[in-house]
């Protein structure tokens, strides 16, 4: 993703998303809000990282109690 952007993650359930940069320094959560159109979506404040950081963060999911088994990384990366 470019740097300097917030990160949107969506899903088709209520999520709590548990972030961070690098391997979740500072760790901190995001609840998902329902758009009434069947999309859950959660922003997270990746807007200050810098280019070459990395946001690490998996899904817990509310619906089901229970935490996805997937760590997903993204890379903030230098507009062209």
């Amino acid at each position: 993703m470019a740097a300097g952007k917030v990160l949107r993650i969506e899903t088709p359930w209520p999520v709590t998303v548990r972030w961070g940069v690098g391997e979740r320094t500072g760790a901190r959560d995001a609840e998902s809000i329902d758009t009434g159109l069947g999309v859950w979506l959660a922003d997270l404040d990746t807007a200050g990282q810098p280019a070459g950081r990395e946001v690490v963060f998996t899904l817990f999911r509310r619906d089901a109690a229970r935490w996805d088994d997937v760590t997903y990384r993204v890379t903030c990366v230098s507009r062209p």
